[in-house]
């Protein structure tokens, strides 16, 4: 990695969306700019779309807390990568 780049914008970079959506679900935060002045979905353009999905749960509350959906999507993942 860089300076200033994050294991988030490393995936992005690599356009590995499945490890930076895992990163999301784990608290990454996709708002820091590497030293181009670019973010994870700069590089990653379909993980913009996954950025505001997680945007706007969190700021609708959605069902339980974040820590509980953190849970439940780790549940899910693991059951697609079984």
């Amino acid at each position: 990695m860089q300076s200033g780049e994050t294991p988030l914008i490393a995936a992005a970079k690599v356009e590995r969306l499945g490890i930076a959506r895992l990163l999301l679900a784990h608290g990454a935060c996709p708002d820091p700019r590497d030293g181009h002045g670019m973010a994870a979905a700069d590089y990653l353009p379909e993980l913009a779309a996954h950025v505001e999905e997680r945007r706007a749960q969190a700021a609708g509350g959605g069902a339980g807390t974040g820590q509980q959906r953190q849970q439940e999507e780790g549940v899910q993942w693991r059951r697609q990568v079984v």
